[in-house]
């Protein structure tokens, strides 16, 4: 799929690619900005998601309480996290999601050749390395605790554009040796 898009994008010789990294994503999201972003996708889509009788009100107050009840357990002892989604949370990667596409939205409007997100890493192609830059820091800037950084390739790999046609350079990263 991802490939497909890639296609689709037609990118050329001069194109811009670049990834990115959210450091931390889980822990740098905050309870009340995922609400908010919940909130929003909500209103958003009213009329679109079958509530199941549920109004908006009732849902945004399961939501903090769910949130408002993280507590872990670790050697022992059982701990409150303070601050962000819990990784264990269930929720968490729902709420990660829903907020992080409040941070891209203004990079999406912007229109790059293409966009693609999963969870917490980005991929853009720009058509130059101006447009690439300012794309990199609208995106840093949509919150204070949400920091991308750009993924560094170790070499290069080559992938076909298209069936027949001459293959492009392109990132390559090696693969943990647990993860495989």
């Amino acid at each position: 799929m991802f490939l497909d898009r890639l296609r689709t994008a037609q990118p050329n010789s001069a194109c811009v690619m670049e990834s990115f990294d959210v450091t931390a994503l889980y822990t740098n999201v905050s309870n009340d900005s995922a609400m908010q972003a919940i909130f929003e996708l909500l209103t958003q889509h009213e009329g679109e998601i079958n509530m199941y009788g549920f109004r908006k009100e009732h849902l945004m107050a399961l939501l903090k309480e769910c949130l408002s009840c993280s507590i872990f357990r670790w050697s022992g002892k059982y701990y409150a996290q303070m601050r962000g989604l819990a990784m264990g949370q269930r929720l968490a990667p729902s709420l990660a999601i829903a907020f992080m596409s409040k941070v891209e939205a203004p990079v999406t409007d912007l229109g790059p050749l293409l966009y693609c997100r999963y969870v917490d890493d980005c991929f853009v192609l720009c058509s130059t390395q101006g447009e690439m830059d300012k794309r990199f820091e609208l995106l840093n800037a949509q919150s204070e605790y949400i920091n991308l950084t750009p993924e560094k390739p170790k070499k290069m790999a080559s992938i076909p554009e298209r069936p027949n046609s001459p293959v492009r350079k392109w990132l390559h990263y090696e693969v943990a040796p647990n993860a495989r």
